[in-house]
């Protein structure tokens, strides 16, 4: 949980500074998912991973690395929850 926390103050100050579609901003963000769902906070997790594929999909596209990175993240989480559809 503590390193949960700190996570999301560098995710708050990355945002901050460089601005939430910013490359660091989203990485930490994605970085933080993955910690929610380790710790079985999977909803969390699956809410940031939406957000993140949505910001990658308007700024990159649906064929660039980053944003089939995070759509892998987000079927990973959502095969966790058993929705599987």
């Amino acid at each position: 949980e503590e390193a949960i926390k700190l996570q999301q103050e560098v995710v708050d100050a990355s945002r901050r500074v460089l601005g939430e579609e910013d490359v660091e901003s989203i990485r930490r963000s994605a970085n933080l998912a993955v910690m929610l769902d380790d710790a079985g906070r999977s909803n969390e997790a699956e809410a940031i991973h939406r957000r993140l594929l949505e910001l990658q999909q308007r700024n990159h596209g649906n064929d660039h690395p980053d944003t089939l990175a995070t759509l892998a993240e987000l079927a990973s989480v959502l095969q966790y929850q058993g929705k599987l559809e």
